[in-house]
């Protein structure tokens, strides 16, 4: 509900947790995650229409359960992708 001019000019990268799509035993959720690309391409969408550029393709990283904890080596892949990040904004390092 922010109004653009407030955002515009941001960079940012956007992520979302989730479950592996081999490890969704509904059919159709399966299907919808696949499909929708997971809740941060929607964010990254909503985002971009407000002015805010991504810096990199959204994200998904996946959980054992729906409140975790971290896949084995989600956490490694996480530290990396903000890696990335900090270096596409300014250089800096974790």
């Amino acid at each position: 509900s922010l109004p653009a001019s407030t955002l515009k000019g941001l960079k940012i990268g956007v992520f979302d947790t989730r479950i592996a799509l081999e490890d969704i035993s509904v059919q159709f959720i399966r299907f919808f995650q696949k499909r929708s690309g997971g809740g941060a391409a929607v964010m990254a969408k909503h985002l971009a229409r407000k002015g805010i550029t991504c810096i990199s393709e959204p994200e998904g990283f996946c959980v054992l359960e729906s409140e975790g904890p971290l896949k084995d080596g989600e956490l490694d892949r996480a530290t990396e992708w903000v890696r990335v990040l900090m270096t596409k904004t300014n250089g800096g390092t974790i």
